[in-house]
């Protein structure tokens, strides 16, 4: 969904939000009078909305919620565990108390009718906790999971389909920060002239490079860095006398490593005498 706001100023929220900011700052006109026009300037400004809905971040915000309605249940059962034993002395007000902080923790105080029954005299437990949830309000708060909304300037133009792709291109990033700083060890960086860190910064771009050409190739058979494991065990090895040439022969695969060089179209690098006739002799 594409939309375009106009004429926010002229909003009843737009008129409390400047009446608000006014009782707040009386004598900005007088002291800041560039952030007064700024900030006037943002609540008359157009801007271009645009919806979007990922079912990754359905899925997750589904699970998140239902884990956290099973964690109220069950801490609901664990609670009345407790009241069974003789030695409980907890009464209504403390029951509706824990009940309501383990509900504000996980933000849902609204979703749920908690009950406190008391038994029959002189039986046990004395009290017992009931919890229900609001099936109506759980349905009103869940119809918005997987959505998102972006807030553009006017003027880009671009299609909302193209402008929510960019958006989430940026997850990209993100994580080759976390790949370069984790997996590729950018840091710590022991060089001390501009050159030794420039290479140093380009050897880990190009793993970074090698890491999401595998993660490409390997297309969910395993991570980058679960492939790394199983081969890190490959290695060229290269025998030496003083009476010819040095050989040099490759460490014999296992069947998942061959599945794995198979994978990546690279089995022939276990080839000993495709590996002999590419490399120069030293």
């Amino acid at each position: 969904m594409d939309e375009t706001w106009t004429n926010m100023d002229e909003t009843p929220w737009t008129r409390a939000k400047k009446s608000m900011i006014r009782a707040c700052y009386m004598d900005m006109d007088e002291l800041f009078p560039e952030i007064w026009g700024l900030l006037l300037g943002w609540l008359s400004a157009k801007a271009r909305v645009v919806s979007y809905f990922n079912p990754e971040y359905f899925v997750d915000a589904r699970a998140k919620a239902t884990g956290r309605v099973r964690r109220i249940e069950r801490f609901a059962q664990t609670l009345n565990d407790k009241l069974a034993r003789p030695q409980s002395n907890l009464g209504p007000e403390k029951i509706y108390a824990l009940m309501h902080a383990r509900l504000k923790r996980y933000d849902l105080i609204t979703m749920f009718d908690v009950t406190v029954a008391k038994g029959p005299a002189g039986v046990s437990p004395s009290y017992q906790v009931s919890v229900e949830l609001k099936q109506e309000e759980w349905d009103r708060a869940r119809r918005y999971d997987g959505f998102s909304v972006l807030v553009t300037p006017p003027d880009i133009s671009l299609p909302a389909a193209r402008l929510c792709q960019m958006y989430r291109s940026k997850d990209m990033v993100e994580k080759d920060f976390q790949t370069i700083k984790g997996l590729v060890e950018i840091e710590p960086i022991r060089h001390h002239t501009d050159p030794k860190v420039s290479a140093h910064v380009t050897i880990c771009m190009l793993a970074l490079l090698l890491e999401r050409t595998l993660r490409q190739r390997l297309q969910g058979k395993c991570s980058a860095q679960k492939a790394l494991e199983i081969l890190a065990d490959c290695h060229l090895n290269k025998y030496s006398s003083d009476e010819g040439p040095a050989l040099y022969t490759t460490t014999e695969l296992d069947g998942e490593q061959r599945s794995l060089l198979r994978k990546l179209r690279l089995l022939h690098l276990a080839d000993d005498d495709y590996v002999a006739g590419q490399i120069s002799p030293r």
